[in-house]
């Protein structure tokens, strides 16, 4: 991996509304409303974070229907060895097969609240 890709990629992981995507995303596949419910912020932003974080590579996405579900691109973490550090399992696809958003991820969504996990 190059200099510059590596900086994006740290650029990335700096923010921390990224971060808790990326750890909500690390438990399975899930699109753009699971997430903004979760995490309990507008869907714009969520959006716009999801972009960046597709840009830089670490997520990846795919659309069934109107809805675009996003996952790990566990590559690239593989490849900067951050798997242990976010605590990035290997995902067992969740997601597959879905016609449509349920607002249901297949793993549990948990919310945030004050900094802290709830379930």
């Amino acid at each position: 991996m190059n200099k510059k890709k590596t900086i994006k990629i740290f650029r990335a992981l700096s923010d921390e509304t990224r971060l808790l995507i990326i750890q909500l995303l690390a438990k399975g596949e899930c699109c753009v409303c699971e997430i903004y419910s979760a995490l309990k912020l507008s869907q714009p932003k969520v959006s716009r974070h999801l972009a960046y974080l597709r840009k830089s590579g670490l997520v990846k996405n795919k659309k069934v229907g109107p809805w675009q579900y996003y996952s790990l691109n566990l590559t690239v973490f593989s490849e900067l060895k951050l798997n242990k550090t976010l605590g990035i399992k290997k995902q067992t696809g969740a997601g597959k097969g879905r016609k449509g958003c349920d607002l249901k991820c297949k793993v549990k969504i948990r919310t945030i609240n004050n900094g802290k996990y709830r379930r």
